[in-house]
């Protein structure tokens, strides 16, 4: 009797070893399992995206005069004088692919948005590098109404890398 239950199980051991055998061959045969030892994703799929890579605005000048993205900064302007913005935003590059979205806000010294670009009026950048890191410019201009000190507010986001950073500027009309 003892003999029979050592039998029995070698028996299941062997039959565990060969469906295992099995097993491996047909993933070896389709191609899942690479018996070269190159690893590959099973599922090619990132289940939870992880946000990687850094985005920061350089810079936010305000320009009396903006040529070819020369500026001529100053922080006041007269009434009616249209104000030159110039952007610096630094990305890093994911998959060889930059993709950015500029906005900015004008507020007045109580808080309320005097001028706010949005819709069609946001920047969308998009370009492909081979280079790990970019710095792009943008440049705009607008004409404020009314006197006082203003706050411009200025929004670069990076949807690949899932990254928002804002940056503010004052600057005064009189």
């Amino acid at each position: 009797m003892k003999q029979a239950s050592v039998m029995v199980k070698l028996v299941v051991f062997l039959i565990v070893i060969v469906v295992t055998s099995s097993i491996v061959l047909l993933l070896v045969r389709t191609g899942v399992v690479d018996p070269t030892g190159e690893q590959q994703d099973v599922l090619n799929v990132d289940f939870i995206p992880i946000a990687t890579g850094s985005l920061s605005i350089r810079s936010v000048s305000l320009c009396g005069s903006l040529i070819e993205f020369e500026c001529l900064e100053t922080e006041e302007f007269s009434v009616g004088q249209k104000v030159n913005v110039l952007f610096l935003v630094e990305t890093d590059v994911d998959a060889g692919r930059v993709l950015l979205i500029r906005s900015y806000t004008v507020k007045d010294s109580a808080g309320n948005v005097v001028f706010a670009s949005s819709g069609n009026n946001n920047v969308v950048f998009e370009e492909t590098s081979e280079k790990s890191v970019e710095l792009i410019g943008f440049s705009d201009s607008f004409t404020p109404g009314g006197v006082g000190e203003f706050v411009l507010e200025a929004i670069v986001e990076n949807p690949i890398l899932g990254k928002k950073v804002s940056a503010s500027k004052r600057f005064v009309i009189g």
